[in-house]
């Protein structure tokens, strides 16, 4: 995955994470820092491999679904 792909990833679940709700906070700890439980979600977000990266926003969206919210998309800012 190219850096720029990587960054918008990280930054659409950054920005949707903390719609969820504290539940769906601790299933997201559990499945990408189960070691550091206490790590706030934006270090999680940032030490996920890219390839871990598309099914988090997956689960994300389905998550934002079942809550009846739509998802904010990141304002896209090239470098």
């Amino acid at each position: 995955m190219n850096k720029t792909l990587s960054d918008f990833a990280r930054q659409y679940l950054k920005r949707n994470l903390v719609r969820l709700e504290p539940a769906n906070h601790h299933v997201f700890r559990l499945m990408y820092s189960h070691r550091n439980m206490d790590r706030p979600l934006d270090d999680v977000v940032d030490a996920m491999s890219d390839d871990k990266l598309d099914w988090a926003m997956t689960q994300i969206k389905n998550s934002l679904t079942r809550l009846k919210l739509e998802p904010e998309l990141p304002v896209w800012q090239p470098q």
